[in-house]
């Protein structure tokens, strides 16, 4: 459906651009915080695709003033823990219960970059 409506702006607009942002963080929102206590947690070597908000206004600001259009653009951090690593460290900072992952799961996700 996505997709769909990504050729739909494509074929109606002149200037357009496709912007896909990962998973925001920052100003008070982290995932960490609906994971922390739950078990059974699939896809813990998998890499978090995430972006913090000042990042990504600072993303849109800049491609604002080159006046580009006509793109498509996967946005995300270039740091890229696993899930594992990433979840189990904000739980820990924050003294919240761990996450518990699925431990027979090793599938590896997908990495955006």
């Amino acid at each position: 459906l996505l997709r769909d409506q990504e050729e739909w702006i494509k074929t109606h607009f002149k200037k357009w651009n496709i912007i896909r942002f990962g998973g925001l963080i920052g100003g008070g929102r982290h995932p960490g915080k609906s994971l922390s206590g739950r078990s059974g947690i699939k896809g813990r070597l998998w890499p978090v695709n995430l972006i913090h908000q000042e990042d990504a206004v600072g993303f849109l600001r800049k491609l604002i003033s080159l006046g580009s259009f006509g793109e498509t653009y996967d946005v995300v951090s270039d740091e890229h823990h696993t899930k594992e690593e990433f979840y189990g460290s904000y739980c820990r900072d924050q003294g919240l219960p761990l996450p518990q992952f699925d431990m027979t799961d090793a599938s590896e996700g997908k990495l955006i970059d």
